[in-house]
């Protein structure tokens, strides 16, 4: 799941007082989010919808995952 390619956007009140203070931050918030954007998080945190049966059977989410184009009435459901 690493390699979304998202931006993210950072808001602190008091601000930064050095670049490299501000990249330290950054450096730290990228590594914990490659720690939890992991394919096996993502399948324990999700369910696949197909059609009328819900399932949290890891390889059914890799496989529907790995499609790139998702079928009709499929959805992930995250469990929280």
């Amino acid at each position: 799941m690493m390699g979304f390619g998202d931006d993210l956007l950072l808001i602190y009140r008091n601000g930064f007082k050095t670049e490299q203070e501000y990249e330290e931050e950054v450096k730290a918030i990228s590594h914990l989010l490659r720690m939890t954007w992991t394919l096996d998080n993502f399948c324990i945190s999700h369910e696949l919808l197909d059609h009328y049966r819900i399932t949290s059977k890891r390889i059914l989410i890799e496989r529907e995952l790995k499609q790139g184009s998702h079928r009709p009435f499929r959805f992930f459901i995250n469990k929280n």
